[in-house]
């Protein structure tokens, strides 16, 4: 409809269709009604595949204790990765992940001008 009132001509759609979600396409998507408890184990994306495109905040072995309860984390330049297609500038959403950067610990807000980044969505037990 934008499209066609832009072109002055109007526009109609019919369908839509979702090819990919980032790095998952929808050719490799599982139906729900394959799934069984014996196999769910095995489909389970691995959770840094879904936040490789975010910056990151590797933590130290002491941040992992104060992620596990919320609270907020000094940000050390060093151990925080931006990827080179990422504008350092829009950076607010952050994939907080493990000491040896191989686990996603949890979903947090960076706030440059405290220096800190808040855990939000923590999945550490």
């Amino acid at each position: 409809r934008d499209l066609g009132e832009l072109l002055g001509c109007g526009g109609l759609m019919t369908s839509l269709e979702r090819t990919a979600i980032g790095a998952f396409p929808v050719a490799k998507a599982i139906a729900p009604d394959s799934l069984a408890a014996d196999s769910i184990v095995s489909a389970i994306a691995d959770p840094m595949l879904i936040v490789a495109d975010m910056a990151t905040y590797q933590c130290s072995d002491d941040d992992e204790d104060l992620v596990r309860i919320g609270r907020p984390l000094e940000i050390a330049p060093s151990q925080l990765h931006i990827p080179a297609a990422v504008d350092e500038a829009q950076v607010s959403e952050i994939a907080i992940v493990s000491a040896d950067g191989t686990g996603l610990l949890a979903l947090g807000e960076m706030n440059p001008q405290n220096a800190v980044v808040q855990p939000r969505i923590v999945f550490i037990r």
